[in-house]
């Protein structure tokens, strides 16, 4: 129920269905973690680092 209302409502100022709320979330996602790695290699992070917080075997 809490992803319902999550997907629903909180990814857009509209209301959405289910599934279009789900499709943006996880597009969002995506986003913000493209945007971290980003940011962490601005930093001098090294892939190996990021590939552990991520939990991506390198």
């Amino acid at each position: 129920m809490l992803t319902y209302f999550y997907c629903g409502l909180e990814v857009s100022n509209e209301i959405l269905t289910i599934g279009s709320g789900i499709k943006l979330a996880r597009a969002n996602v995506e986003k913000y973690k493209i945007l971290w790695i980003h940011t962490q290699t601005i930093k001098d992070k090294s892939i190996d680092e990021i590939y552990k917080v991520l939990k991506i075997a390198s």
